[in-house]
């Protein structure tokens, strides 16, 4: 069986392995097939695709968040923005949240449409987008607690940096009390750069 992963562009990768000069396999993701074709994924490994649709394969790690928080956060942000305005971004102890960069006419068309998967249109919004890093939810374990930290990411000349906006709350409550903010940033600018 033939391993392939179509990205959010709609482009169609196909799993290789090659042997490095030290007789080691090595795994790559390409768009044309070759006669080195991978039969499966190796142990140990999961297909990833990054903010910017490329493709490749990396390491399970033990994940802090669970799927259902996971879930929770992807829920909420398309109910508040919309699901084609963001790209979310896992990493072992955070969630990196990345805005699309679109003019003001695009969004003013995206907080109201409503995509259903009959919709032509889908994908459309993701297809060509770039991705700017917007806001992160950091994880805090405190025994048996799960507390979550809120982050807003600012560009500076010097610099780029986050910021923390919330501290140690719970995952629901940080949602809630900062996806009504979310959504008016996202009404009022046009450009996240």
């Amino acid at each position: 069986m033939v391993i392939s992963y179509r990205n959010r562009k709609g482009e169609l990768y196909y799993l290789h392995e090659a042997i490095t000069r030290h007789g080691n396999v090595r795994y790559y993701f390409a768009r044309k097939t070759k006669d080195n074709l991978a039969k499966f994924i190796p142990l140990g490994y999961e297909i990833y695709e990054s903010p910017s649709s490329q493709v490749y394969l990396r390491r399970l790690s033990e994940e802090s968040f669970h799927k259902d928080e996971i879930f929770i956060i992807e829920n909420y942000l398309s109910k508040c923005i919309g699901p084609d305005n963001f790209v979310i971004n896992a990493s072992q102890n955070w969630i990196e949240i990345l805005l699309a960069n679109k003019n003001v006419e695009e969004q003013e068309g995206l907080l109201t449409l409503t995509i259903s998967p009959e919709n032509a249109q889908m994908d459309m919004f993701k297809s060509d987008e770039n991705f700017s890093p917007f806001i992160r939810i950091v994880i805090r374990k405190t025994g048996m607690n799960r507390l979550f930290v809120f982050e807003k990411f600012y560009k500076y000349e010097i610099a780029n940096r986050w910021k923390i906006i919330d501290d140690n709350i719970e995952l629901l409550v940080l949602l809630k009390k900062h996806c009504p903010k979310l959504k008016s940033y996202f009404k009022s600018n046009p450009k996240f750069s």
